[in-house]
């Protein structure tokens, strides 16, 4: 099982995804998650509160029908059965999830613009490795957790974790700013009713 935290009141987790071609608006459509996923421990903190959550990337599936290349959560809580397949899923490319923004976590200014960034430009570099996905995993938990400090002992994965936020910061502050590639990506409000 994966470990994911719900927004709204426990019935429903929030992904974000990159498929081949993304929805162009909110839409109701199924996930199927068939493929391997990561589990890899990441210690932090959030809130004050020490965590130990396994996490990073989850390789095989399908929005849809449609193949995913990349899935990582946003939020590390509530757990996921893979495989498993949740229907009535809400889908979007905004980033608006549960009728809300994203919240803003340790150091992000606009979540959902960067969350697409790092998913789009750094979970390609992750592919398969369990400590970069980790890494990147911990950086997108960050993006949107209040808070939250990594404190994991795993060198690997907090060198992974450095580069990334490093890569995030050099596109923040290259000449014209962080690219915006929500339209590349999908967000899910994942309906934890299992078909």
């Amino acid at each position: 099982m994966l470990r994911f935290s719900y927004i709204a009141r426990g019935i429903l987790a929030t992904l974000v995804l990159s498929v081949l071609a993304p929805a162009t608006a909110s839409a109701d459509m199924s996930l199927y998650l068939n493929g391997s996923y990561n589990q890899t421990q990441i210690d932090f903190t959030a809130g004050g509160t020490s965590h130990s959550v396994v996490g990073g990337g989850v390789v095989g599936g399908a929005l849809d029908g449609q193949t995913i290349n990349y899935l990582y959560c946003l939020q590390w809580s509530l757990d996921v059965v893979v495989p498993a397949t949740y229907g009535h899923s809400l889908v979007n490319s905004t980033g608006q999830l549960h009728n809300a923004n994203l919240p803003v976590g340790a150091g992000a200014t606009d979540p959902a613009k960067e969350v697409a960034w790092l998913l789009v430009n750094r979970a390609t570099l992750a592919g398969t490795d369990v400590n970069m996905q980790a890494g990147l995993q911990a950086l997108l938990w960050q993006e949107v957790t209040p808070g939250f400090v990594l404190t994991s002992t795993n060198t690997v994965l907090v060198n992974a974790y450095n580069a990334d936020v490093a890569a995030l910061n050099q596109a923040k502050n290259a000449p014209g700013g962080l690219v915006d590639d929500r339209s590349l990506v999908v967000f899910i409000s994942l309906r934890l009713t299992v078909m």
